[in-house]
């Protein structure tokens, strides 16, 4: 855990030479240049800032995937941006439970 750092996750529009971006258009920066552009108002269509990090030892992060402990779908972005950070988490769910049970329907 590094409980001083601060991360963002943006849109992938959005980028410094310490970004991770994925398939899914959405990016993962952990660098100070990044605020300075927010502050400076060189914002991206999307972002979230969190302070600290935490991260899986070796072969957990997929043993945990195997035991079927995490909830996993197809979550459309706009959950993710479109909402305060404190209503995301429950979006979430919600989409997930939703697409949980309409397979069987």
């Amino acid at each position: 855990m590094q409980p001083m750092s601060v991360m963002m996750m943006h849109t992938d529009e959005f980028f410094s030479s310490n970004t991770l971006r994925t398939p899914s258009g959405i990016s993962i920066s952990s660098d100070d240049f990044m605020i300075d552009k927010i502050v400076q108002g060189n914002r991206p269509n999307g972002f979230k800032i969190f302070g600290g990090a935490a991260g899986w030892g070796p072969g957990q992060l997929d043993k945990e995937m195997s035991m079927n402990s995490w909830l996993l779908t197809d979550l459309p972005q706009r959950v993710i941006w479109d909402r305060k950070a404190g209503e995301v988490w429950q979006a979430s769910v919600d989409h997930v439970s939703s697409s949980m049970f309409n397979q069987y329907f």
